[in-house]
């Protein structure tokens, strides 16, 4: 979950490492996620000066070595070349299901119709959630041409069955 989160809205500069999101209640679960596995004491979760977000940040040295050494993580700009990292796709799909939990938590959402969509600037990212999804038995329709700059799949109209199927692919108290 952490690392999937990551992936959707976080940034990683040496040991600086800050999530964001304008769903406060995903802020408070990543830090919950980091204090459960890492066992730091993270600082408050704060609101983005000038914009509707909010923000985790901090530092940890071997928080950042264990994203860029074990999950091969790059610091810096990953916006177009985000991907699931290679040790999470080679491993038992409840860790996949983790990781997409991570990604749509932060960066999937409902469509004017009742459906679930996913929308990020990475085609490989897109593919990867698509893939854990069909593994799952649900349904998505995947854009295959771009639109702009984003690459896109959405459900098809969520009905009680399907609407259970995808709330597992969302962390529980969040919008």
């Amino acid at each position: 979950k952490i690392i999937g989160a990551h992936i959707a809205d976080g940034t990683l500069n040496s040991s600086f490492i800050r999530i964001t999101d304008e769903n406060q209640q995903a802020i408070y679960a990543f830090r919950s996620w980091m204090g459960e596995i890492f066992e730091l004491d993270l600082p408050k979760v704060e609101a983005v000066k000038g914009s509707n977000e909010w923000s985790l940040t901090f530092r940890s040295k071997s928080v950042s070595r264990y994203f860029t050494k074990f999950f091969d993580i790059p610091s810096g700009m990953k916006t177009y070349t985000a991907d699931e990292p290679r040790i999470i796709k080679n491993a038992d799909l409840k860790f996949r299901k983790s990781f997409a939990l991570g990604v749509l938590t932060f960066d999937g959402g409902l469509c004017s119709k009742p459906s679930v969509a996913l929308c990020v600037s990475s085609r490989k990212l897109r593919n990867s959630i698509a893939e854990i999804l069909t593994l799952h038995d649900i349904e998505i329709t995947i854009q295959l041409k771009r639109t702009g700059k984003y690459w896109r799949f959405w459900s098809k109209d969520l009905n009680k069955e399907s609407a259970s199927k995808w709330l597992d692919f969302f962390e529980q108290g969040t919008e």
